[in-house]
């Protein structure tokens, strides 16, 4: 999977516990501030955590299991 786009991947915010599923193309949409902690989690995958920053797009590295 190095490199593609995750599928399916739950996204969940921290702060709001509010949690979105990517699509078909690994994109998804969730309500952010700055400073949030967006947990990427997927089964065979190693959960990620990131913090948001003023950028618009931020990209998540997941590794397998």
């Amino acid at each position: 999977m190095r490199g593609k786009m995750a599928t399916g991947v739950k996204v969940f915010n921290g702060r709001t516990k509010e949690s979105v599923m990517s699509n078909e193309n690994g994109r998804y949409t969730i309500p952010v501030k700055k400073d949030d902690i967006l947990i990427f989690s997927k089964e065979g995958l190693q959960d990620f955590g990131l913090k948001v920053t003023d950028k618009i797009t931020q990209n998540a590295l997941m590794k397998r299991d």
